[in-house]
């Protein structure tokens, strides 16, 4: 029987059918251009002679970069387009988060589109907190992370894994290991019992800054990829103490500098894709990096 979760108890939440699988399309296709970019260039270098064409969008980048994989953990920039934005905002996605994020709130600026090469230790995450990442300063803060397969998931391409309740245990100690990856210094197995979160495109899944997650190899020969992206509350619409403002405004001016917020819900209007774009354009976010530069 499947794992129902409560996201006060739990620190997580699944949600299936959330997105139509066709409103996913647009941003699949946007990357299905980068990834052909990617292709000529390296035909171009002469590092390649097949630009696999003929291949379909889970397998293509498998051809194109044995390897190389220690090149092509995020995608974001490259990836940023008009589908993107449309997920970012989709009301599936706003629906849920309103119970849990209240009146006011709004896509934080950070988002990652990963794609998860077959048996690469690279992209295989062991247990952590996103604020093991943020920093210690971070974690008073409501941060909630929808994570959205780009295809279908399971144990055998890498799901993600989580440990439900793990949110109440406060920020524990971690540190980076040689890929970059964070390291907790406690036995996680041991403290609860992880549970694997098989999905389909479509459902999403959501979790705070304090839940533990992890992802293990992928064993298939095709791409895993998936697309994690962050929200938070609009302050001025919420009362909260000064801790967790504290910890908000760490979030928001500290570590996002160069990052554009949406406001999805409250007072605040959503800007439009175009307007979106002229702000991360104008805060030099490197929304214009090219395929070709960005794997040189």
């Amino acid at each position: 029987m499947e794992t129902q979760f409560d996201f006060e108890r739990d620190g997580c939440l699944l949600v299936r059918n959330a997105v139509p699988p066709t409103d996913l399309d647009p941003l699949i296709a946007h990357i299905e251009e980068a990834i052909d970019e990617y292709a000529q260039s390296l035909r171009a270098r002469g590092e390649i002679s097949d630009a696999h064409e003929d291949l379909p969008f889970p397998h293509r980048l498998v051809a194109l970069n044995r390897g190389t994989e220690e090149r092509l953990r995020s995608w974001n920039n490259i990836a940023m387009g008009e589908g993107l934005y449309d997920v970012i905002c989709h009301p599936g996605i706003t629906r849920a988060l309103l119970p849990i994020l209240g009146p006011g709130f709004g896509f934080n600026g950070d988002y990652h589109v990963r794609p998860k090469l077959p048996n690469s230790s690279y992209t295989a995450f062991p247990w952590h907190q996103d604020s093991q990442y943020y920093g210690a300063d971070s974690q008073h803060a409501l941060i909630v992370t929808v994570w959205i397969p780009l295809v279908d998931v399971d144990e055998r391409n890498g799901c993600l894994q989580v440990m439900p309740g793990s949110q109440t245990w406060g920020l524990l100690h971690g540190k980076r290991g040689a890929d970059m990856n964070m390291r907790t210094n406690r036995d996680i197995d041991s403290m609860g019992t992880a549970v694997p979160l098989p999905m389909r495109k479509g459902d999403i899944f959501l979790f705070s800054n304090l839940t533990f997650h992890k992802s293990t190899l992928n064993l298939t020969d095709a791409v895993r990829w998936s697309i994690d992206i962050r929200y938070s509350r609009t302050l001025d619409e919420h009362e909260l103490s000064e801790q967790v403002v504290a910890s908000e405004m760490f979030m928001q001016n500290q570590l996002a500098p160069n990052r554009a917020r949406i406001p999805l819900a409250g007072e605040a209007r959503r800007p439009t894709w175009d307007e979106w774009r002229a702000e991360l354009v104008a805060k030099g976010s490197g929304l214009t990096k090219s395929v070709a530069t960005a794997f040189a």
